[in-house]
């Protein structure tokens, strides 16, 4: 019986060799699908962080940019606004040079109109003048030639 011991060492140890290489490769693989697994979870993981980092980033520029187009906005509003209120003022102010213009001229008709009243008064007071003149001329030649009548005449 002294065979059994070295036929159990001659089958046990290379079934001890196989089996503990079998072994070492079975936990080989687990570790290495655990690492693999936990290499994918990192990725994801690192893909979600990169993802949410993005949408974040998104999100800011847009509120940036809303923030930006209502600033713009606000700023085109004040900015028609003042040229409204300048088109008005100088609207007004055309306005006002129109009514003054139509004033001095109306002036100016009413001066001519009464130029040409008194040159036309000035006129016939000359021509009254003359026909005065004329009237006391032959009144006078009249009272000389009455004077150097005798009264018999």
């Amino acid at each position: 019986m002294v065979d059994a011991p070295y036929i159990i060492m001659i089958f046990g140890f290379p079934l001890a060799i196989v089996s503990g290489y079998f072994l070492s490769r079975f936990f080989a693989d687990q570790r290495l699908r655990r690492a693999e697994e936990r290499a994918k979870d990192l990725t994801l993981n690192a893909q979600k962080e990169a993802d949410n980092r993005k949408k974040e980033a998104e999100l800011t520029a847009k509120e940036m940019i809303l923030k930006l187009r209502q600033d713009f906005e606000r700023d085109t509003k004040d900015r028609r606004e003042e040229v409204a209120a300048a088109e008005k003022r100088m609207l007004q102010k055309e306005e006002n040079i129109e009514k003054r213009a139509d004033l001095l001229e109306k002036k100016e008709k009413d001066i001519n109109t009464r130029l040409e009243t008194v040159q036309h008064q000035e006129a016939a007071i000359k021509q009254k003048n003359e026909q005065l003149d004329k009237i006391i001329t032959e009144e006078k030649q009249r009272l000389q030639t009455i004077l150097s009548m005798t009264p018999e005449e």
